[in-house]
């Protein structure tokens, strides 16, 4: 029956102990699908160099694990799949296999050895194409295997080139940097605000009136006695009405907010949500909050049994890094505030580079995996630049996008400072 059989020798180095040795055999990828793949029925026959043929040492795969692989937790998995013992998914597989490869040293021949070695993990192994980076060569390899859908998943139809893929019918929504704008709000219609709505803004009918009935009585000497009457009881309820106005705007825009017009606003820097709210709204009424989990700078604590966003500079590591990022230079890590008018949300992030869209294009844990991108004009890409969790709900308020190129990281242009 076939099996495995392993010679070992000399491991780099003075010492000459077999356990080194074997170590360093488990060191390289190469040989690590080879273990794996290994037939499950029989024992790893391990032979040392220049030693007699019947002196060699039997291990099973698990105890080759322990002996040979320094991340005998994670890879111990992979060897319970192949053995049967445990049936790990497509993705499941691909994700621990990814763990392990990386650990493992090797002599690079193509930029996507990493994925080649974990092609022989796989069915279907599309053909080595010797230009494809690291970052092709692994869509490739996952486009032409099913991998629980891993990067179909980000609707993905196809490679585009300098590590980019083509993506199609994603949820997307653009960002305003330029400046706020007006957001509508829709409340309740109750009785009072119906009121308030009808007096405030017949006012001006009122005085009008008034002032035109009191300037033709006034004309006629005060003949008109009904028309003096009238000039003045509408003159008299104007000017109640102007004492009253705080009141009626109050009850007019003071209240729960029970929708808002979707608009997804941006701004470099940090500031306190009582102001971002004085400049979306006007005033602050305690409509934004600060998202609990969207970003990984978000902060949350328990009310009431409710998880409530706090805010994320409470953190010192955050609050240290707000000054820091105001002198930060070309390329590294900037501090940016999104606010979210659908969900009155705002959510503190940091970026290279302001993205200029949102793009849904996956779930996870009951929210939405919300892509921040920026743009090239040049190559008419899309850059990641974060990633956000976001409510379910936004998808109402969200148009799906053609074909577009998607890059997840962008290359950085070299700039040239001019002395003044």
């Amino acid at each position: 029956m076939p099996a495995l059989v392993v010679i070992i020798g000399p491991s780099p180095g003075p010492s000459r102990d077999e356990s080194e040795m074997l170590r360093h055999l488990g060191s390289r990828m190469w040989t690590f699908p080879e273990v794996l793949l290994s037939p499950s029925s029989q024992p790893i026959s391990i032979y040392k160099r220049d030693c007699p043929l019947d002196s060699f040492r039997v291990l099973s795969k698990r105890n080759f694990t322990f002996e040979a692989w320094g991340d005998a937790t994670v890879s111990r998995q992979l060897i319970d799949h192949y053995e049967g013992s445990i049936i790990l998914s497509p993705l499941e597989l691909v994700s621990i296999a990814l763990q392990c490869f990386p650990n493992r040293d090797t002599t690079m021949y193509y930029q996507g050895d990493l994925s080649y070695a974990l092609m022989g993990l796989l069915r279907r192994r599309p053909n080595v194409n010797p230009n494809d980076s690291a970052f092709e060569a692994f869509c490739r390899l996952s486009l032409a295997n099913d991998s629980d859908r891993l990067l179909e998943r980000l609707l993905v139809v196809g490679i585009g080139g300098e590590d980019t893929v083509i993506m199609s019918g994603a949820f997307g929504a653009p960002i305003r940097w330029t400046s706020f704008k007006p957001v509508n709000m829709l409340m309740r219609n109750m009785a009072k605000r119906s009121v308030a709505r009808v007096v405030l803004r017949s006012t001006p009918a009122w005085i009008v009136t008034g002032v035109i009935a009191l300037a033709v009585s006034q004309s006629r000497k005060g003949a008109y006695l009904a028309a003096t009457l009238i000039g003045w009881i509408l003159t008299v309820l104007y000017i109640l009405v102007i004492l009253a106005s705080p009141y009626l705007i109050s009850s007019l825009y003071v209240g729960k907010t029970w929708a808002a017009q979707p608009w997804l606003f941006g701004f470099e820097g940090y500031m306190e949500i009582g102001e971002i709210e004085k400049l979306v709204f006007g005033i602050n009424l305690g409509r934004l909050k600060w998202s609990p989990y969207s970003s990984d700078l978000s902060l949350h604590v328990s009310q009431n049994g409710e998880c409530v966003g706090k805010d994320p500079t409470c953190r010192e590591s955050t609050a240290q890094f707000v000054p820091a990022a105001q002198n930060s230079r070309y390329g590294e890590l900037k501090l940016f505030t999104l606010i979210d008018t659908n969900t009155l949300t705002v959510t503190l992030f940091r970026a290279r580079r302001p993205p200029v869209a949102m793009l849904l294009c996956g779930s996870e844990g009951g929210m939405q995996r919300a892509l921040l991108c920026s743009y090239d004009w040049k190559s008419q890409t899309l850059y990641r630049e974060n990633v956000l969790r976001v409510d379910t709900l936004v998808l109402d308020k969200m148009s799906r996008v053609d074909r577009f190129r998607l890059g997840l990281k962008r290359p950085m242009v070299e700039t040239v400072r001019i002395a003044c």
